[in-house]
């Protein structure tokens, strides 16, 4: 069956929502096939529905507990849901269920995760008999990352720390820039040296340790117009070398950035040297952002900045037009910070900030600099700013002057005096509406509808917006973390509610996608009310649809956004990329839950 190969190639390019529909559609039309339901259940483990997964596979397990990978799954099951719950009832589930399969079929997959489980829940004996069985299974091993990297766990269990390290070096040697699969192994070791009360060995931090992320910032190449010199263009060697340095110093491998002319465009430049990955955020459409922040300062700069985009990851920010909205500038800063954080946090590390400022015009803060990231950072043990006002403000004089554009940039502007304003969006759908009957819609209306409504008014924050079109709500807020709270209100009266007794079906649920982008607001000229339109209106209704009902999945622009907002309180589960219905582009997905109120 191809379409096996297609859900598996889904899966590994991180498109867990499509390899999800698409194992639903298959199950539809043959709902017996084993292989099609393994590959379900791990959709949904990758979705972050780990309940929802072991409420399906656990009958499948039941009948099949003698198959490899239903008992590998259901192992892999119980042990995401100790390391979420920290329950250790779990934790031994899961080892019992590795341990079983592995004495059945000696692989050493299942072996070494009944080893790591064993020490989790105290049983060190078993732990380092198991270890030493999977030594002498892997005794010959080729160029294999994970049998390497199993061999360096199992040593490690064995407190043969000079085996450990070797086989782990060979093992990093075969990764290369595969943060992944180095990151699983960090974390499978962190399992491992807690369990047995034991630091890092620095040699094997130092191999192991996560690639340093940076966040960039700096100023750009001073406007011709500008009258006290800032960042000049004939500094710009002289900042280059800074720039190198600090990347050698901080040995970075990952990088959040915008690309303006100036200490961007020189940051990505020393990056792209060093074989490390960029990650290039545009404010707005590309034209419009060569216009505002590139042309000004010369043609070469326009050759500069198109080369490194070829050589790195291109995002937008929005990629409607600038209309003068210099707030997208500020929003972009945001998101690079959140970003940051999130892929930080994905690999157990704390991201730096790099920073070209000059320090002496830091009182002199504008919202949307990089002087403004500066102060919205959060680890403040964790930046290194160059300093430029240190560097002699005066031109060589064989450094002759570059051609510049003079000509001051013009765009037009919304009209009726509206202006956008960066929002966060909500869009949220009740599952299975459409096939109540005619007798359950006052329900509904009086009972489902009522009880969201109430719950909502004892809310501290309203939105800005709300309406609701028959099973759909909107709601627009100014805050993450006031959205945030409004959609786990209205999603944990759905899942608490015994809805029989309210005469609705069972199943009910509901959907609920948020999103943060810049929209318009303004008064409907028909029903006289607060309403929001644009284009991020139309993609958080486009992200509803292929959400899993009963969770609150969320676009890497909101996560960003809650995480600059509220730091630690919420986990984040990254979900993979979706394609939107509708043509809608492509959307990277992030499941999102308050810590304290996890299922």
């Amino acid at each position: 069956m191809n379409s096996f190969t297609d859900i598996e190639s889904l899966i590994k390019k991180a498109q867990y929502f499509q390899a999800h529909n698409l194992c639903l559609d298959l199950l539809s039309e043959d709902n017996e096939n084993l292989k099609l339901k393994q590959l379900y259940v791990l959709t949904l483990a990758r979705l972050g529905a780990t309940e929802k997964a072991l409420s399906y596979l656990e009958p499948i397990y039941n009948q099949h507990n003698q198959d490899e990978e239903t008992s590998g799954l259901m192992g892999r099951i119980y042990k995401d849901l100790w390391k979420k719950n920290n329950d250790a009832k779990y934790a031994k589930l899961s080892r019992d269920i590795y341990l079983k399969n592995f004495r059945k079929d000696n692989k050493y997959y299942t072996g070494i995760n009944a080893a790591t489980m064993s020490l989790l829940v105290g049983d060190s004996l078993l732990a380092i008999e198991l270890a030493k069985k999977i030594i002498l299974s892997l005794d010959e091993v080729a160029n294999d990352y994970w049998a390497l990297a199993t061999l360096g766990e199992a040593y490690l269990i064995t407190d043969d720390i000079s085996s450990s390290i070797q086989n782990y070096k060979k093992a990093f040697q075969l990764a290369g820039t595969n943060y992944g699969d180095v990151n699983s192994s960090y974390q499978q070791l962190l399992l491992i040296l807690s369990a047995m009360k034991r630091d890092i060995p620095n040699e094997l931090l130092e191999m192991l340790k996560p690639p340093r992320i940076l966040v960039f910032s700096g100023h750009m190449i001073d406007h011709p117009e500008r009258k006290i010199p800032r960042f000049p263009y004939y500094i710009e060697s002289e900042v280059r070398e800074k720039i190198k340095e600090a990347l050698e110093e901080l040995d970075a491998k990952i990088g959040y950035t915008s690309v303006a002319c100036g200490a961007d465009i020189l940051f990505i430049e020393e990056m792209i040297k060093r074989n490390a990955e960029v990650n290039v955020f545009l404010p707005f459409t590309k034209e419009d952002f060569i216009t505002t922040s590139i042309s000004f300062a010369g043609e070469e700069w326009t050759a500069r900045f198109e080369k490194c985009l070829v050589s790195s990851n291109v995002k937008f920010v929005t990629e409607e037009p600038y209309l003068g909205d210099d707030h997208l500038f500020s929003f972009t800063g945001n998101l690079l910070i959140g970003l940051g954080i999130l892929r930080a946090r994905m690999m157990a590390s704390i991201p730096t900030f790099l920073g070209v400022l000059d320090m002496s015009d830091i009182s002199s803060r504008l919202k949307a600099g990089s002087s403004d990231m500066l102060h919205l950072w959060p680890f403040k043990n964790s930046q290194r700013i160059i300093d430029i006002s240190s560097i002699p403000k005066t031109n060589p004089t064989n450094l002759p002057k570059p051609e510049v554009s003079r000509t001051k940039a013009s765009f037009s502007k919304a009209p009726y005096q509206m202006q956008r304003v960066v929002k966060c969006i909500l869009f949220a759908d009740i599952v299975g509406f459409s096939k109540m009957n005619e007798e359950q819609t006052p329900y509904f209306m009086y009972e489902l509808l009522h009880m969201i409504s109430e719950n909502i008014c004892k809310l501290d924050k309203q939105p800005e917006v709300i309406n609701t079109w028959g099973d759909a709500i909107f709601a627009v807020y100014e805050s993450a973390s006031d959205m945030m709270n409004f959609a786990t209100v209205v999603n944990q009266i759905i899942l608490n509610t015994d809805w029989l007794l309210k005469k609705l079906p069972e199943n009910t649920s509901i959907r609920i996608a948020l999103h943060t982008g810049p929209i318009y607001l303004g008064v409907d000229p028909i029903t006289k009310k607060p309403n929001a339109y644009g284009s991020h209106i139309n993609r958080a209704a486009r992200m509803e649809p292929v959400t899993l009902p009963g969770y609150i999945y969320a676009s890497e622009q909101f996560a960003a956004t809650l995480i600059v907002e509220t730091g630690d309180e919420y986990n984040y589960n990254y979900v993979g990329i979706i394609d939107l219905p509708k043509n809608f582009g492509k959307q990277e997905m992030y499941s999102l839950q308050r810590k304290e109120n996890q299922k």
